[in-house]
Formats: structure tokens, sequence, C-alpha cells
């Protein structure tokens, strides 16, 4: 997976292409790219939607919410490859990144508008698979703080 800030301008432009499509089915090739351009883009947030769920259960499970916070932010930008390009991180990181679903948004929308090589489609089975995993880890986490939550007696302390 490579890409990084800069590979947004490509992107935008694809979808500026996909407004000036030239061929004599216009309207129809238009929204027939709009539309899968804004499907990903949708999955990507519903992905990291999912992953705020898991990462907000784990915040009502800690004490220092702030502290926690501060540290899983940036690492999750920079190995998503929205800071820096994946390519230049350590090997090691690599499993890291691959469990972010932003960096697979990334790189199926770089994939798709022509800026990256490969199958836009195994990287879109990708985001969908990390998307199910990451409501399945909240559900998990949100039961246990249910649990402690009843075993306690009180929200006070959640």
């Amino acid at each position: 997976m490579a890409g990084s800030l800069s590979t947004g301008v490509p992107i935008s432009r694809h979808f500026l292409m996909c407004l000036q499509a030239p061929d004599p089915a216009w309207p129809t090739a238009r929204q027939k790219c709009l539309s899968f351009k804004l499907r990903i883009a949708a999955l990507t947030v519903i992905a990291l939607t999912c992953l705020g769920l898991v990462l907000g259960s784990l915040f009502v499970l800690t004490r220092n919410t702030g502290y926690v916070m501060n540290v899983a932010n940036y690492p999750i930008y920079l190995l998503s490859g929205l800071a820096v390009p994946l390519t230049i991180l350590p090997v090691w990181t690599r499993p890291l990144s691959a469990a972010l679903a932003l960096a697979w948004g990334n790189l199926v929308l770089n994939q798709t508008a022509g800026s990256l090589p490969g199958s836009a489609a195994n990287s879109f089975l990708w985001l969908v698979g990390l998307a199910i995993v990451y409501i399945l880890i909240a559900l998990g986490l949100y039961k246990r703080v249910e649990y402690r939550a009843r075993k306690a007696g009180n929200l006070e302390m959640w």
C-alpha cells in the first residue's frame, strides 16, 4: 500500500474528469464514475465510524482518555499513509497499516483514480472486511462496558 496526502490531488482531478467525461454516453459515464467513487468514499467513512466505535469503547474502559486519544490519534494518520507514504515506513509497520481501514480507503481511492496500479476490487473487499471486524470488536467491547457498569451498579465511572 502506498500513498500520501499528495495523492489527494490526482483523486480530485479524477473526480473532475468524471464530471467532464467526453464520450457520447456522457451522462451515463459520469453517473457511473461518480457513483462508484462516492460509494468507496462512503464505505471508507462507515469503516472509520466503526473504528471510532472501537476507540470510543476503549476510551470508556480507560480512566485517562485524553492521553490514550493523543497516543492513538497520530499513529493512525501515520500508519494509514496520509501523513507519509507507506513505502518509506519500516517493513514491520506494514501489518499495522493493513489493520487500518483508512489505509485501505486511501489505497482503493488511489487505485480507482489511476494513481496506483492494482485491483481496486481487492482493496474494496478488504475495506468491507475491516468494517465488519471493527463493528464486531466494538460490539464485544460495548458488552464489556455494559457488564462492568451493571457489576458496579452505577454509571459514574462509565
